[in-house]
């Protein structure tokens, strides 16, 4: 091997070897020395001095440029992709393409992904994919083979197929103005067993340390009004829809339940409630108009048979059962305990916040709507008292109606 001073004549790029001359014998130029992949071709200059190595001593050309006098070091094959000699001359235009192979399998050329862009497991069943169909924005995930969400620009916006395990809270809301649901629904086809579209459950475990309070379900919608607006804010709004020529046995917007579990210590409970209407009243002075802790309105279209806004089925268990009891109201202008009819009602039983009756009075809390003998048109609401009549009516006195228990 011999190393020897020598001058380029020559270079040629696209097979990155020179033509040189060697400082003993300028005049007998070696043509095609390949140059090392380490020099820059900017370096290899003709003019500028060099250094070539031989391998062997019977072979001119079996030689090769390892130096160029006082060029500047650089990166194989160039500095960036561009650099390289299969590879595009530019990168203007083509943003969002990629590398791939050309057609001849000679280089490199940039096009556009012909497949969606992919995250993708060792087995190949669960991957994140999105969509390569041109504005067909959306993003999918797969899950052991089964498509579990998929993210688009179109409503729906997010689609979730499967359990969903919230660790903390789920905030539904809106900063823009507009209407903000929260729609459970199943279409699953025909439907053999139970289905809870949106089942709400919670359980404590372990036992609470503390007194604590528990709800299943809360609901609290905060509307901020502005004067001479009508709102309706409404805390809960169940609808119960029967489609389709099937035949429904129970067709019920709401229905609550209390459940005692079995086995173990039986708990002890002081009330239990399936329905429980308590109003809450803050610190506001707004004026109320009308207050119901249940209202029934609306019932009755259709080809209805017995319609009810209220009914009690037989009580089978307890000591001591009632089918409606209602405290005594003990204040207020009216203090009705039930008023049953029109605004004159057919049937008015008074709490002792309007009825008070002294000692030895004749008088009850009941008041009734009766017809008046003389004008079968009018009619008046009477209270309910008692007289001794005394013998062959004598302390009966004109005017008075006598009601007869049979």
């Amino acid at each position: 091997m011999q190393l020897t001073r020598a001058t380029v004549r020559a270079y040629d790029s696209g097979t990155h070897t020179a033509t040189v001359t060697l400082a003993h014998s300028s005049h007998n130029p070696i043509t095609s020395v390949p140059v090392d992949v380490g020099i820059p071709a900017a370096e290899v200059v003709a003019g500028r001095e060099c250094a070539v190595v031989f391998f062997t001593d019977d072979n001119p050309n079996d030689s090769a440029v390892v130096s160029i006098h006082r060029a500047v070091p650089g990166a194989p094959f160039g500095e960036t992709f561009l650099d390289l000699t299969d590879t595009p001359a530019a990168y203007t235009g083509d943003a969002g393409k990629v590398a791939q192979v050309n057609a001849t399998e000679d280089g490199l050329e940039f096009a556009a992904p012909s497949t969606p862009v992919r995250i993708i497991d060792a087995d190949g069943d669960t991957e994140v994919d999105t969509e390569n169909t041109a504005d067909v924005d959306q993003i999918l995930m797969t899950i052991a083979g089964t498509l579990r969400y998929t993210m688009k620009g179109t409503t729906p916006h997010h689609t979730l197929v499967g359990d969903v395990y919230i660790n903390e809270k789920l905030d539904v809301g809106n900063t823009g103005g507009l209407g903000t649901t929260l729609n459970a629904q199943h279409d699953g086809g025909a439907v053999s067993a139970n289905v809870n579209v949106l089942g709400v459950g919670f359980s404590v475990n372990p036992t609470p340390s503390a007194d604590v309070s528990i709800q299943g379900l809360v609901s609290q919608p905060g509307v901020v009004s502005s004067a001479g607006r009508s709102l309706i804010a409404k805390g809960l709004l169940f609808f119960a829809s029967a489609l389709g020529p099937g035949t429904f046995a129970v067709l019920t917007s709401a229905e609550c339940r209390s459940f005692l579990g079995s086995g173990g210590t039986a708990p002890v409970i002081t009330t239990m409630a399936q329905f429980h209407a308590n109003s809450v009243i803050g610190g506001s002075s707004g004026a109320t108009a009308e207050a119901h802790a249940f209202r029934a309105s609306n019932q009755g279209a259709g080809a209805m048979t017995d319609v009810y806004h209220f009914r009690s089925h037989p009580i089978t268990g307890g000591a001591n059962r009632y089918g409606l009891r209602i405290e005594d109201i003990a204040g207020g202008t009216i203090a009705d305990l039930i008023n049953a009819g029109p605004a004159t009602p057919h049937l008015q039983l008074k709490g002792t916040g309007t009825w008070a009756p002294g000692i030895n009075t004749a008088e009850t809390a009941l008041w009734l709507l009766a017809g008046n003998n003389d004008n079968p048109l009018t009619k008046t609401l009477r209270q309910v008292k008692w007289v001794d009549p005394g013998a062959g009516g004598a302390n009966l006195v004109a005017g008075q109606r006598v009601m007869i228990l049979v």
